[in-house]
């Protein structure tokens, strides 16, 4: 991974487990029956299933003999799965699961979804970074509401300095949003709504930072759109000073755990419009306005409506410039992890 290095400069025992290959392509002749296709289509997906399931718990439980960990903390869907069987297959003291988001990740699969929601009872404790979170995880797996603990987002001790002087209304709105461009992140819903701002007679530029499939569609919106700024991936460093320049931190996701680039938004005193989804009404609080998911119109409105407002505006920033002091940082949630895996080691 790419922070290899700096683990191992700082001490930190670094082991990967990487998968032998994929399974091997296995030729199938044409014609025969609907049956024969699927018979012949059993070996590959007994391939499927051992190189997805069968050989990384191997793996894993390999390491785990091996380590003898006092803590396995994993953090990803499939990771937890795995966790919550070989942790306790390898008899680790704790098995800790995270979640970071809203959804059902295995949605198109009911036996993983129904296994996810048996299995993550397994773990010692769950992790999530809000309270929607938490909640959705309580529900779907009956767990025991003390048994799942929020540590919200840490944000860099640099994003909280020197944020810049905004006041008034400026000539012409700078809107800044960043994301993936991905279908969850509703990116078009939200040029939707900045088509109606544009109608409406207000003067503005949108700066899109990110990247994503999603992009050649993008990219084909803003040929014919000249407000519509398409950035790229940009560095941290470069992030801060587009939002540092910019007046109004605008997002329009359809589901949200707790919203990295809002937070950073915050950080920098920057307004938020965004979608009421997930955790970012606990994160944004009142920093900013909310408006009901894929609604271009309703978003739109909200956007005339700030703009239009300059009370309301200082209100937002100063509102942002508070919340920001409440923001953790990485030594505040590491410390929490710390005393969180005490806790169920004892």
């Amino acid at each position: 991974g790419p922070r290899e290095v700096e683990f191992r400069q700082r001490g930190i025992e670094y082991r990967t487990m990487r998968p032998t290959g994929p399974p091997r392509a296995r030729p199938r002749p044409p014609g025969g029956s609907l049956l024969a296709a699927r018979f012949r289509a059993v070996p590959g997906r007994v391939a499927k299933l051992v190189d997805w399931s069968v050989r990384p718990a191997w793996w894993l439980f390999r390491e785990l003999r091996t380590v003898r960990p006092d803590v396995l903390h994993a953090f990803l869907p499939r990771t937890n799965l795995l966790a919550c069987v070989v942790g306790r297959w390898a008899r680790v003291p704790v098995v800790v699961v995270g979640r970071r988001s809203l959804g059902h990740y295995w949605a198109d699969h009911r036996l993983l979804d129904r296994g996810e929601r048996v299995l993550t009872r397994r773990a010692s404790c769950v992790v999530t970074n809000s309270v929607a979170i938490a909640d959705q995880v309580v529900e779907r797996s009956e767990i025991e509401p003390s048994r799942v603990h929020v540590i919200a987002n840490a944000i860099e001790p640099s994003w909280l300095v020197g944020q810049p002087e905004r006041a008034g209304r400026p000539a012409c709105w700078r809107f800044v949003t960043v994301s993936n461009h991905r279908e969850v992140k509703d990116l078009f819903t939200l040029v939707e709504a900045l088509d109606r701002v544009h109608a409406a007679g207000l003067e503005f530029v949108w700066s899109l930072v990110g990247d994503g499939f999603l992009r050649p569609a993008l990219d084909e919106a803003a040929s014919t759109r000249p407000w519509m700024r398409l950035l790229g991936a940009l560095d941290e460093t470069d992030v801060r000073a587009e939002m540092d320049a910019s007046d109004v931190y605008l997002g329009s996701s359809r589901t949200e755990g707790m919203s990295n680039s809002i937070m950073e938004a915050i950080s920098r005193h920057l307004p938020t419009i965004a979608t009421d989804v997930g955790g970012t009404h606990e994160l944004v609080g009142t920093a900013g306005v909310l408006v009901e998911a894929g609604r271009p119109d309703l978003l739109a409105a909200e956007i005339v409506r700030v703009t239009g407002d300059a009370e309301l505006v200082e209100r937002l920033r100063a509102a942002s410039a508070l919340r920001a002091t409440g923001f953790r940082t990485p030594n505040d949630t590491a410390l929490e992890h710390v005393r969180l895996y005490q806790r169920y080691r004892r």
